[in-house]
């Protein structure tokens, strides 16, 4: 019963060690990607990379909404 316990115990961490090996990896592509953009969201206060990956992500690009100077119609 130990045995199978051990056993157990270290097939659990040999999958977390897989999770965070990949979560890592993904941080890292994130934080590149989001650089590579040329964003300025993570020099606001509290924004880092994943942060602004994920609102990069669900805004898509910007260049999609139209601006026009307000001034005299």
């Amino acid at each position: 019963m130990a045995a199978l316990r051990l056993q157990i115990a270290r097939d659990h961490l040999v999958g977390i060690s897989a999770l965070d090996a990949r979560l890592k990896s993904n941080v890292g592509q994130t934080a590149a990607l989001v650089a590579e953009s040329g964003t300025t969201l993570t020099s606001l206060y509290g924004i880092g990379p994943l942060t602004a990956g994920r609102i990069l992500a669900e805004v898509g690009d910007i260049t999609r909404f139209v601006y026009r100077a307000l001034g005299p119609a």
